[in-house]
């Protein structure tokens, strides 16, 4: 898998996905910073808290689309938008 943002940021491909997380956020990759954190981090919330954050709408997709995969339609704790 190849990294898309910027060469030097670490890659997910190589299991670094907190780094990849992180380095996605701070180039203003906010998509792609919420997929690794709910594909290979398991970290709904902390996607939901990301977009609630940015107001991404590509990003709010992903947390929607992963809510209805899971099951889980409550936003009751869930962070509220600005």
């Amino acid at each position: 898998m190849a990294c898309k943002v910027a060469v030097l940021m670490p890659c997910p491909g190589a299991g670094r996905y907190k780094e990849a997380a992180a380095a996605y956020e701070a180039a203003g990759a906010i998509a792609e910073a919420v997929a690794v954190l709910l594909q290979h981090l398991q970290d709904g919330e902390g996607a939901a808290a990301l977009v609630a954050r940015s107001g991404d709408a590509a990003a709010a997709a992903l947390v929607a689309q992963h809510c209805q995969t899971i099951g889980e339609h409550s936003v009751s704790n869930l962070p509220s938008l600005p």
